[in-house]
């Protein structure tokens, strides 16, 4: 996989997460900020944001606006399926879908990113985002704790059915049930 560092730079500048001595905000957010951190990866000061709107559970995505050299950029971050509708080539989105089901396979989530050159306002609206270029992915692996298996065996000898609530993808959920034997 190709590592870029601009894709990883507007996920940070996209997000909605506080950072002092400690890191406040969703876990993907915070997941960012910390290996940000750990990399010590950090935004130059000749960028800066002006707007953010913060995550929509319903959209399941946010944007932000910043500013490097007097231009404006909207930054869109979020769920891939929802992202790809508002991009400005519909030609490359089955591609970009068969890249993310295959991250999904592996178990992993994903977070997509697209861009857009927009002229500076004082404030910005959901109808601002669309005609975005698509950037990129980032992936997350969440490694399901040690004792798992060992716990949902245990659970079924004592006659206790399992049921899995998650807001994660189909695919990566069915993914890790299959490791920890839960299918």
């Amino acid at each position: 996989l190709r590592h870029d560092p601009a894709i990883f730079q507007n996920a940070l500048l996209c997000n909605g997460a506080i950072v002092h001595h400690k890191i406040i905000g969703n876990s993907i957010d915070t997941a960012l900020w910390k290996h940000a951190l750990s990399e010590k990866i950090t935004i130059p000061n000749s960028i800066k944001k002006i707007f953010e709107m913060p995550f929509d559970y319903n959209k399941k995505l946010m944007f932000s606006v910043v500013e490097k050299n007097g231009e404006a950029t909207l930054i869109l971050k979020g769920a891939p399926a929802r992202l790809f509708s508002f991009l400005t080539k519909k030609t490359h989105t089955s591609q970009f879908k068969k890249s993310c089901d295959s991250f999904y396979k592996k178990g992993y989530r994903v977070i997509a990113l697209a861009t857009k050159k927009i002229e500076r306002e004082k404030n910005y609206g959901w109808e601002d985002v669309k005609n975005v270029n698509f950037s990129g992915f980032i992936t997350f692996f969440d490694i399901p704790k040690k004792n798992v298996k060992e716990a949902l065996i245990r659970l079924r000898t004592l006659n206790v059915n399992t049921i899995i609530v998650t807001g994660d993808n189909e695919i990566v959920t069915q993914k890790v049930c299959r490791d920890v034997g839960e299918e």
